[in-house]
This record gives C-alpha cells, sequence and structure tokens, in this order.
C-alpha cells in the first residue's frame, strides 16, 4: 500500500483505502479502479492524496492504451455528429456533457465486466 498525490496516479491504479470529501462522505470505495474520470472527481472535491494498492503502482500499460483509444473514439464520433454546430456554445457543452456520459457508461462496463 503507497500513498500518491492526485498528479501521481495514473488510470488503472486500485485504491487500497476509501476516499472521502471533506463532510466524511464517501466518494470511492476501497478496490475502486481509477480512471480518468475518477481522478478528475476527485480533485474537484478538493482530495490531495490517496492511498493504491502496492501491486497496482505497475499500471498495466494495455489497458491505458485501450482506454484512451476508446475515448479518442468517442470524442472522434462526437467530432462527427457535431460537425456543424460547434460554433454555438450551448451545442458545445451538449457535446461535452455527452461525451462525460458515454464515458461513464464505458468504465462502468469495465467494473461490471470485472476488467476494470
Amino acid at each position: 500500500m503507497k500513498k500518491l498525490e492526485l498528479d501521481d496516479l495514473k488510470p488503472g491504479m486500485v485504491l487500497a483505502k476509501p476516499v472521502h470529501n471533506f463532510h466524511e462522505v464517501l466518494l470511492l470505495s476501497e478496490g475502486a479502479t481509477l480512471y480518468e474520470n475518477k481522478i478528475r472527481i476527485l480533485k474537484s472535491w478538493g482530495v490531495t492524496n490517496v492511498w493504491i494498492e502496492a501491486a497496482a503502482e505497475e499500471v498495466d500499460e494495455k489497458h491505458v492504451k485501450v482506454e484512451i483509444k476508446l475515448q479518442e473514439i468517442i470524442k472522434r464520433d462526437l467530432m462527427d455528429k457535431f460537425t456543424g454546430v460547434l460554433e454555438d456554445k450551448v451545442m458545445v457543452e451538449i457535446m461535452r456533457a455527452a461525451e462525460k456520459v458515454l464515458n461513464k457508461r464505458l468504465h462502468a462496463g469495465y467494473e461490471k465486466n470485472g476488467t476494470g
């Protein structure tokens, strides 16, 4: 088990201890696999460091590459769908929201299937 600053976290690392916000509300449970979106959530709650499992320090590079590739595909597909309306700020925000939802579904699928 090792304590790391959020800036040192990488997708694929696994939490060794649960993470709470300053109100002691549970943000992520012990054993949760970290992805970019979860790291951003922790940062937004002001979390500065977390405990990770020692074995998770060496991130499975294949898993990270797959996640990055899938995120690139999501972005490219959304850009294709929103072509011609990106000058509208509202449409840009809708596209960003859609990207967040798709990434959340992607990561929920990882966790459900035990691949994350």
